[in-house]
């Protein structure tokens, strides 16, 4: 995939939509993931946890990615929100419209997080077949 090959999906149809925490859960220094019911999501061979429409633009709303970044192994995303805390460089770096394959916001100890999730963002990705 080529640069040129990334549209603008905010002003998309999302067909489908996930919320992900990212967090340390036990034991310490095991890091997972948990969906909106709040399942912890761990990798198992041949084990579906959830699926997405293939050719379709998924939303992820994530937060805790100053805990561990947030990646997906195929498809970059689309960041949809301005960082609205922390300095400049936090600014310039994550705009709404840009394009990602990794997100990790550092973020500012003597910022509240929001909702106690710590950094979030809200991401859009259009699947493909891989």
């Amino acid at each position: 995939m080529l640069l040129a090959d990334l549209v603008d999906l905010r002003g998309q149809e999302v067909a489908k939509n996930l919320t992900f925490v990212m967090g340390q859960g036990p034991p310490l220094l095991d890091f997972v993931i948990t969906n909106a019911t709040g399942s912890l999501l761990h990798f198992k061979p041949n084990d579906v946890q959830y699926t997405m429409p293939v050719g379709e633009v998924v939303g992820f709303d994530l937060s805790g990615v100053d805990v561990h970044p947030f990646h997906i192994h195929i498809n970059p995303f689309q960041l949809t929100e301005e960082q609205v805390d922390g300095n400049m460089w936090l600014k310039d770096w994550f705009k709404s419209g840009d394009w990602h394959d990794t997100l990790f916001i550092p973020y500012r100890s003597d910022t509240p997080k929001k909702d106690g999730g710590g950094a979030s963002q809200r991401v859009l990705m259009q699947t493909d077949y891989f």
